[in-house]
């Protein structure tokens, strides 16, 4: 790989090594509105699963152990998880699998209802045929490959890293994104890195996926400055055509949005359209202005009033309406955790009429993360004054609890929430 494509972390290396680790063991499938029959998520040593179909029954999928990052299969059939250090699938009939074991994974995706491919440090891809139970080197190599994401027919996405250690220091070398075809899975490079370069003052920077669209034709790309602390406060969105396979940067300078994956979501019916989280700085509590952002002229249509601060947007099917939340900013505090003690109800707007209807009506709680699981009824998730998580139904305005005690903080990072955004989408799913 030419050198150019290549940077060596040196005083930041412990620093984006773990920022890199933190933003990947997810699964990069397209997030879509249609009716949702379950929900998997994490509790305190527990694994749950929620059948909104059978009246929110709440099963128990695992116990007594740290779970992250569930993921289901998109026929709903299996779920892969990490279960302590350890991927594990479940069957159909509850069998739980331990796919590897006590290994630093990177990223994990479905390819199909049968498969699942993951990669750890140096090892190249894996994947796992749920019906055999057994393994088998998908890409074979001494690289590693994160953030892997599935495109159409089979195509898959990923960042190609170099992990080593040098003098009892642990470095890492960034290629960008590649593209493996599904018929001979021959490398792309299809988004280099750009280097740093200290004569310019430049940071540089590593393409990170952030998601794919419904169509599969955008791949969203943050652009990862070579500075974790600098990314925490903004990045600004690349797009990848794959129609046209093209990069296409950013053409509104105006737009910097967080490196969250639900910071986004892409209009189902118009891909082109993306409902987007647009404001810099870490905090959520101001700054965060919900709108809609064309991929290709780089227009940015403001939605919600000024003073307002929003997150976690979600389009309905039909593309007419999206979900979000939101409250009034509040710039002086005192710590964030000041800020989620303030109303933040669920809210909707209608796209074409800008109609804005609140939806939830708690006193006191911080609700967020709305999604549809059918054409009307949504469930979203509520945080009390002091960070406890809950699920609810909203069905004809009537609001019901149906599991509480969710868990959206890892053994590095015991807080509920960073900066007052809740890492759902790495300790819950939707299927």
């Amino acid at each position: 790989m030419r050198k150019k494509y290549i940077f060596v972390v040196m005083i930041m290396a412990a620093i984006l090594i773990s920022s890199v680790l933190l933003g990947s063991v997810r699964q990069n499938t397209p997030i879509t509105p249609e009716e949702k029959t379950i929900a998997v998520v994490v509790k305190t040593n527990e694994l749950d699963l929620v059948d909104f179909k059978s009246n929110n029954k709440i099963i128990n999928l695992d116990s007594g152990s740290v779970f992250f990052r569930p993921i289901i299969s998109p026929d709903k059939s299996f779920i892969a998880y990490q279960k302590d250090l350890s991927l594990y699938v479940t069957t159909q009939n509850g069998e739980k699998i331990k796919v590897q074991a006590d290994a630093p994974l990177l990223s994990y995706v479905w390819l199909d209802k049968n498969h699942l491919l993951y990669s750890m440090e140096s090892e190249g891809i894996d994947i796992f045929n749920s019906e055999t139970k057994k393994s088998a080197p998908y890409v074979k190599n001494e690289f590693s490959y994160d953030n892997l994401t599935v495109g159409e027919n089979q195509k898959v996405y990923a960042e190609k890293y170099h992990y080593y250690t040098k003098d009892a220091n642990k470095y890492v070398q960034d290629y960008g994104v590649v593209l493996f075809p599904p018929d001979n899975k021959k490398e792309r490079l299809i988004i280099p890195s750009q280097p740093s370069d200290d004569r310019q003052n430049s940071l540089g920077m590593y393409p990170v996926i952030a998601g794919v669209s419904k169509d599969f034709r955008f791949l969203f790309i943050f652009e990862h400055p070579h500075s974790a602390s600098m990314a925490a406060d903004g990045l600004e969105l690349g797009f990848y055509d794959t129609k046209i396979n093209k990069y296409i940067k950013s053409k509104n300078q105006q737009i910097i949005t967080l490196r969250y994956s639900d910071n986004f979501f892409a209009d189902p019916v118009n891909s082109e359209n993306l409902a987007l989280i647009n404001g810099g700085g870490r905090e959520m509590n101001y700054g965060k202005t919900l709108g809609i952002l064309n991929v290709l002229t780089g227009t940015f249509e403001s939605l919600i009033p000024q003073g307002q601060t929003a997150m976690t947007p979600y389009y309905s099917a039909n593309g007419k309406n999206i979900l979000y939340a939101s409250s009034v900013e509040i710039k002086n505090i005192q710590g964030i955790g000041q800020w989620i003690k303030v109303k933040h109800p669920i809210y909707k707007i209608n796209i074409e009429t800008k109609k804005i209807t609140q939806l939830t009506n708690s006193l006191n709680g911080f609700d967020f993360a709305p999604v549809y699981i059918s054409n009307k009824d949504i469930v979203f998730l509520r945080a009390d004054s002091v960070g406890n998580v809950s699920m609810w139904e909203l069905e004809d305005g009537n609001e019901t609890k149906i599991i509480d005690g969710l868990v959206f903080y890892s053994d590095q990072y015991k807080t509920q929430n960073y900066y007052g955004h809740f890492n759902n989408s790495y300790y819950i799913d939707f299927g």
